[in-house]
């Protein structure tokens, strides 16, 4: 059995700054010396390691919250090349492009406007987006049932959780 790292501040402030920063208990224990046992000890045993860790716990979420809003609105940096001819022969030329994240904009949208963004909201828009395409279309009031209900079985799969019980899964349409 390894010998126990001796606690220090040192140590405790390197292994909060890696926290803050990774989010990472793993990572903040192998750079700071520590074993994972013994900062989940320090943690249950005393009340400012447990007071620097929901700190760091809470800057960790705040870089997420800012990770999501950031590939939401601003998305990620991509290039794209085009090919184009002219009279000094062929070049190719490159664009900075932004790819925005549906999936990202949805969870902020579900978060900061729940009763309008939630899945039994969004799910009864489809319907009557899909009832009004349909209104004048050749399909039979069966078929637009039938779509309807196929809809509202993809959005709520039943899962098993952890201990084999059924649990209710409510799935995006936007996913």
């Amino acid at each position: 059995m390894a010998r126990p790292t001796k606690r220090t501040k040192k140590r405790d402030d390197v292994f909060f700054n890696i926290l803050s920063a990774s989010g990472s208990v793993k990572k903040a224990c192998e750079l700071s010396g520590y074993s994972l046992s013994a900062v989940y000890r320090y943690r249950q045993e005393d009340a400012e390691f447990f007071t620097r860790w929901n700190a760091s716990r809470e800057a960790v979420i705040a870089i997420l919250e800012d990770t999501l809003f950031d590939m939401a609105v601003n998305g990620e940096k991509d290039y794209k090349s085009v090919k184009f001819i002219d009279e000094d022969g062929e070049h190719l030329k490159l664009f900075e492009i932004r790819k925005r994240s549906f999936s990202a904009a949805m969870a902020l949208l579900k978060v900061l406007e729940p009763e309008k963004y939630n899945d039994a909201v969004v799910l009864e828009r489809f319907k009557e987006t899909l009832l009004y395409r349909n209104q004048n279309a050749d399909l039979s009031d069966e078929e637009i049932v039938a779509e309807i209900a196929r809809l509202d079985k993809a959005t709520s799969d039943t899962e098993k959780d952890i201990n084999g019980k059924p649990v209710q899964i409510k799935k995006s349409l936007f996913e």
